[in-house]
């Protein structure tokens, strides 16, 4: 997974199949073109299987390995220190999540659509709700027009998070 944050660098993330890394990259000028200088890398924060990393004032959320198991974590975009991780069973390197108006919209393990808070001071959880469908391995939460779409094996869902379009 990959995540261009312009005027910041590039976000490169893997998870899966023994490859477990998070690197920023920072484009330098060199020759008359550019060439990637690495900032800092990790094999145990931010190394997601499928999500693609979500940044957020400054921060980077998402999945990573934590002190016991895999945890949901929250890390400095600059610098790549862990800010926070909530290390529970709600959490696995293979959910998914997007980032609204300060909002996380999140899918945990037991196919749960969680709200948190999109903070780099902690953990939040503002509510949780089952969709009462199969997601299997979740597909990235959608939202566009004050709504949210979740995908899963063979329905779709639709959650009016906004306000209504005009």
């Amino acid at each position: 997974c990959a995540r261009n944050v312009p005027g910041k660098g590039h976000l490169l993330s893997a998870g899966q199949g023994g490859a477990d890394y998070v690197q920023c990259l920072e484009m330098v000028p060199k020759d008359g073109g550019l060439e990637p200088r690495l900032v800092y890398e990790n094999n145990r924060l931010q190394c997601n299987q499928y999500h693609t990393l979500s940044v957020w004032e400054g921060a980077v959320y998402g999945f990573g390995r934590g002190d016991a198991r895999d945890a949901l974590q929250c890390t400095s975009f600059a610098d790549g220190k862990l800010l926070w991780q909530q290390e529970n069973t709600d959490w696995k390197r293979d959910r998914q999540l997007t980032i609204a108006d300060g909002l996380i919209f999140a899918i945990n393990t037991k196919d749960e659509l969680m709200l948190l808070e999109a903070s780099n001071t902690g953990y939040k959880e503002l509510g949780r709700v089952n969709p009462g469908i199969k997601l299997g391995i979740p597909q990235q939460p959608m939202i566009c027009n004050g709504r949210l779409y979740l995908r899963g094996e063979e329905v779709l869902v639709c959650y009016q998070v906004g306000d209504a379009p005009k």
